[in-house]
């Protein structure tokens, strides 16, 4: 029987892959029906993407490194969470977690 697995390990992204990985995960699952339940975690995490994305165009200060890395962290969890929601709903089907946007592994056992 064949399983697929999600493969997260966002924290090893640099910002800007970070936000560009996110962005391209929210883009494929959204209106895909498939995924349709999943519709208010991918809105939730467009707005974790977004503010994110502002505490990056702020100076460089202590306080905005520490703003980044709350968001950074926060949009990580996010992520994972969908990326459960996602390997739940997709069944083990390869073709929907590749229409995803998550890289995944598929284990023949």
């Amino acid at each position: 029987m064949k399983r697929t697995f999600v493969i997260t390990g966002f924290s090893r992204y640099t910002y800007p892959a970070l936000v560009e990985k996110s962005r391209q995960i929210v883009s494929s699952l959204n209106g895909d029906e498939s995924f349709a339940d999943l519709s208010p975690m991918v809105d939730t995490v467009k707005i974790a993407i977004d503010e994110f994305e502002n505490t990056l165009q702020q100076p460089g200060n202590n306080e905005a490194m520490m703003r980044q890395q709350h968001y950074r962290f926060s949009l990580i969890l996010l992520l994972n969470d969908l990326a459960t929601c996602v390997q739940n709903s997709s069944n083990n089907d390869v073709t929907l977690m590749q229409r995803s946007g998550y890289n995944y592994i598929v284990n023949e056992a």
